[in-house]
């Protein structure tokens, strides 16, 4: 009698790209659960413990990423455009120092205003751009690139919440002062992303037909704007 072939397992990679996980979104996904577990193990060792001996490790890891997706889209929703803000208002600052005007600068969203694009949907504009199919050769590694960005200010928020929490329970196993000094460093630092975002405006200023009716085809531009700019 002939042995039955045993059902081929896929890789975890062929897995991930099946679902169309790829590496960005996966350290996106699961580095909120990793900073929940990790603080979780540092305030109740003890509970931690005892959830871990209560589920296996594909259930945990299952976990972690389900949560931590959870998170990444409360950091994406909030935190994100409270940054990108500050960053926009950094760089306008220093533009307006240098005397660059918008045509010019290597912000997206001050050369976004130079092509028409109003004040309320630059920052979508140019999300929109950066993850549309007219840059598919540079996409992925400029999702890795954001990716790595976030990861550093996801750490900022994790820091400064448990610096929070370290006051308000007087724990003696976390000192809020190093926590909070650490998550303002982390957040200085986190604003290196803006040379990431200058060769991304070069990139778009490069292909700027494509782009201007790109963002009309969307209708973030008007096309009377467009006509205009000929």
């Amino acid at each position: 009698m002939a042995s039955e072939e045993k059902p081929k397992r896929e890789k975890f990679p062929e897995v991930l790209k099946s679902l169309g996980i790829g590496l960005s979104r996966l350290l996106r996904y699961s580095y909120g659960g990793f900073l929940l577990v990790v603080f979780f193990s540092f305030v109740s060792s003890d509970k931690a413990k005892l959830i871990q001996d209560a589920m296996s490790w594909e259930l945990v890891a299952l976990t972690t990423v389900v949560v931590g997706a959870g998170l990444y889209a409360i950091h994406r929703s909030v935190f994100v455009p409270l940054h990108h803000g500050l960053l926009c208002l950094l760089w306008w600052a220093v533009d307006s120092i240098r005397r660059i005007n918008e045509s010019q600068s290597a912000s997206p969203t001050r050369w976004l205003k130079s092509i028409g694009i109003g004040f309320v949907w630059r920052i979508t504009a140019y999300t929109m751009l950066r993850r549309s199919d007219l840059f598919e050769s540079e996409k992925t590694n400029w999702d890795i690139a954001h990716a790595e960005s976030g990861l550093v200010l996801m750490t900022v928020e994790a820091l400064l919440l448990a610096g929070i929490y370290a006051y308000w329970a007087q724990s003696q196993q976390l000192d809020w002062r190093y926590l909070v000094w650490s998550s303002g460093a982390l957040l200085v630092f986190s604003f290196a992303s803006f040379v990431q975002h200058a060769v991304e405006c070069q990139r778009f200023k490069k292909d700027k037909e494509k782009v201007t009716r790109y963002l009309t085809d969307i209708g973030l531009l008007k096309s009377q704007h467009l006509q205009n700019k000929r």
